[in-house]
């Protein structure tokens, strides 16, 4: 892949990972914790192969958090396996949010909680913003700390809401 067509894809990644946090917002806010707990696993995620692709090196197609981590380049490959038990935690979340046979035919909104959607969120938070620094592409935590920029140094746009806050249910204000 040639490197402009890498950084235009870092660039997507990095948007996206913007877009799954917010999702993994939504869905704790509104006690939908499965689905906040894969949102933020998939943030994760794109944020490493957004790493990955900034370095220099294509992205493969896996899931696993940690085998993603192992791929990226020295000096930053050190830095970012800090966050190896934060990965392994998010792994968890990646199948059995979804799946009633991953958890022995429970339904996963009878098993995941609150406290492992605020787990997911600050761990995929920590990956994220490590995946950031190497990409020069920060995306925005809870605090709101940061502000994405496209591949061309300008600020992302979002798409337009209908003017409710993240979160919000229709008709309230």
């Amino acid at each position: 892949m040639r490197a402009d067509e890498r950084k235009r894809l870092s660039a997507e990644y990095v948007y996206q990972a913007d877009a799954e946090m917010q999702n993994a917002e939504i869905m704790r806010n509104n006690a939908r914790y499965p689905a906040a707990c894969f949102h933020a696993q998939q943030a994760a995620e794109g944020m490493l192969k957004a790493a990955l692709l900034a370095g220099g090196i294509d992205s493969p197609r896996v899931h696993h958090l940690e085998d993603l981590m192992e791929l990226i380049p020295e000096p930053q490959k050190t830095r970012m396996l800090q966050h190896r038990a934060k990965a392994l935690l998010l792994e968890k979340y990646y199948l059995p949010t979804r799946y009633v046979d991953a958890l022995g035919g429970k339904a996963p909104a009878k098993v995941f909680t609150l406290r492992d959607a605020d787990e997911a969120i600050e761990a995929a938070g920590a990956i994220v913003a490590s995946c950031g620094e190497i990409t020069g592409q920060p995306v925005p935590t809870r605090s709101g700390r940061a502000v994405p920029s496209t591949s061309k140094g300008k600020p992302a746009t979002r798409p337009a809401t209908s003017g409710r806050k993240l979160g919000q249910k229709k008709g309230r204000r």
